[in-house]
C-alpha cells in the first residue's frame, strides 16, 4: 500500500513507527528521588528508585531490565550492597561513613533505600553531596534530591544529573527553628546561589521529559493527525497546555493526588480512544477542544507525579521555582513538536493519497501504541 504514496509521506511513516516501535516504554526521568534530613546525630537519606533503575544503579548496566516485584528478594542483596556507592557526603573534611542501609519495596512497588551516614560534626558550615550513581542512568534521568534540617526546614534542593551531580547546602545559613510547631511549616528560603541552577535543571528537564515523553506527544501526535486548519490546532494546543497546566498545579501542591498506578493506564487509554476515533470518523471529529480539555487533565497528573515524589511540593517555597521552570520546559518543548509536526501534516494533506490513506493509517500505529502500553500498565504490570 505505501508504494502508492509519495516518497516524503513514505519516509516520514517509516520514521513514525521507528519511533513507535522503540519508545513503547514511556519514561519518567524522576526515576530516583531522595529527601535527606539531619538529625541530632545522623544524617537520614530515603530514597525511591522505578525497579529497572534500582537494576541499573546496583548493577552498573544503564540497560537493565525491570523485574516482577515477586522477585525483589533476589535483587535485595545487590541493592544494600549498591547503597556505599550512591552518595559521597562531605563536610569539609573526609567523606561521611554510611552506618547501614536497608531496602524495601515501597508502595507502588518500586524500591526504596533508606540510608544512616553520622551527622556532619560540630561547626560544619557547608555540606556536600556528590551523586556518581547518576552517571549510569540512561540519559535524561536524574536523581532529585532535597536536603532539611532537623526541624524539616529545607536548606537546599536540586535535579542531580550526569552534567550536575552536586549539591551543596549551607548549613549556616539557616536560623535555628522554634521548638514548638510541626514539622516542615517553617520552610526556610534555598540559598541564592542554588536558585540559577534549580531553574535551568528543572526548565531542560520540562523540554526533555516532553521530548521523551512518548505517551504525552503520541496523544498530542493523535490530535493533529486530524486538525485540517491552523485555526483548529491552536485551539487544541491551547486547550492541552490551560488542562495539564491546571492539575499538574493543583497535584504539585498537594490539592488533587492520584496514584501513578491509575493515572498511567488512563493516559493510555485517551491514547487509545483518539486513536479508535480518528479511524471511526472521516474528517475532525466534533467538540475535539472538549475532549483535549478532559484528557489534557489526566495528563497533567502524569507531569506532576515525579514532582510530589520528589517532596517538591511540601512548600511553597520549595515548589514553585521547579514548578514554574518545568511547565515552561513541557510548554517549549511541545511548540517545538508541533512547529515541525504540523507544517508537515498540512502538506501531506494536499496530497490525494496522503487525504485518502494517510490519517487511518497514522491513526492505527497511535491506536496499537494506545492499547499497548494499556497492557503494560494494567494485565502486564
Amino acid at each position: 500500500m505505501l508504494r502508492k504514496f509519495s516518497p516524503p509521506f513514505r519516509l516520514a511513516f517509516a520514521a513514525l513507527l521507528c519511533v513507535a516501535s522503540s519508545a513503547l516504554r514511556a519514561h519518567d526521568p524522576f526515576e530516583i528521588t531522595a529527601q535527606a534530613q539531619l538529625r541530632t546525630d545522623t544524617l537520614e537519606i530515603n530514597l525511591t528508585m522505578a525497579r529497572s533503575t534500582a537494576l541499573a544503579v546496583s548493577t552498573g548496566n544503564p540497560e537493565a531490565p525491570t523485574f516482577e516485584s515477586a522477585d525483589f528478594e533476589k535483587h535485595h542483596a545487590g541493592f544494600v550492597a549498591a547503597a556505599p556507592k550512591l552518595f559521597i557526603i562531605t563536610a569539609g573534611g573526609p567523606p561521611l561513613e554510611l552506618r547501614s542501609a536497608t531496602a524495601s519495596l515501597g508502595r507502588e512497588e518500586d524500591v526504596d533505600l533508606h540510608l544512616v551516614y553520622p551527622a556532619p560534626p560540630p561547626g560544619a558550615r557547608m555540606l556536600r553531596f556528590e551523586a556518581p550513581h547518576v552517571g549510569r542512568l540512561p540519559y535524561g534521568y536524574g536523581n532529585s534530591l532535597v536536603v532539611r534540617d532537623a526541624s524539616g526546614n529545607i536548606l537546599g534542593s536540586a535535579l542531580l544529573r550526569k552534567e550536575e551531580p552536586v549539591l551543596e547546602v549551607q548549613l549556616a545559613a539557616v536560623a535555628p527553628a522554634p521548638a514548638a510547631g510541626p514539622v516542615g511549616t517553617q520552610a526556610s528560603p534555598v540559598p541564592a546561589r542554588a536558585r540559577p541552577n534549580l531553574f535551568s535543571s528543572f526548565l531542560r528537564l520540562g523540554v526533555e521529559h516532553i521530548l521523551t515523553g512518548y505517551d504525552h506527544l503520541l496523544f498530542l501526535f493523535g490530535l493533529l493527525v486530524a486538525c485540517q486548519s491552523w485555526r483548529r490546532m491552536l485551539v487544541i494546543i491551547t486547550c492541552f497546555t490551560l488542562a495539564h497546566s491546571i492539575t499538574l498545579t493543583l497535584a504539585a501542591f498537594g490539592l488533587v493526588a492520584i496514584p501513578s498506578r491509575i493515572v498511567e493506564p488512563l493516559i493510555a487509554a485517551s491514547i487509545l480512544f483518539v486513536g479508535i476515533e480518528n479511524l471511526l470518523r472521516h474528517e475532525e471529529p466534533p467538540g475535539r477542544w472538549l475532549l483535549t480539555l478532559a484528557f489534557g487533565l489526566i495528563h497533567g497528573f502524569g507531569f506532576a507525579g515525579a514532582l510530589r515524589e520528589a517532596g517538591l511540593g511540601l512548600s511553597g517555597a520549595a515548589l514553585g521555582v521547579p514548578l514554574f521552570s518545568f511547565n515552561l520546559g513541557v510548554e517549549l518543548g511541545q511548540l517545538a513538536v508541533v512547529a515541525v509536526v504540523f507544517p508537515l501534516l498540512l502538506w501531506l494533506r494536499t496530497r490525494p493519497a496522503f487525504v485518502r490513506f494517510g490519517p487511518p493509517a497514522l491513526s492505527v500505529v497511535v491506536a496499537a501504541a494506545g492499547g499497548w502500553w494499556l497492557l503494560q500498565r494494567t494485565i502486564l504490570a
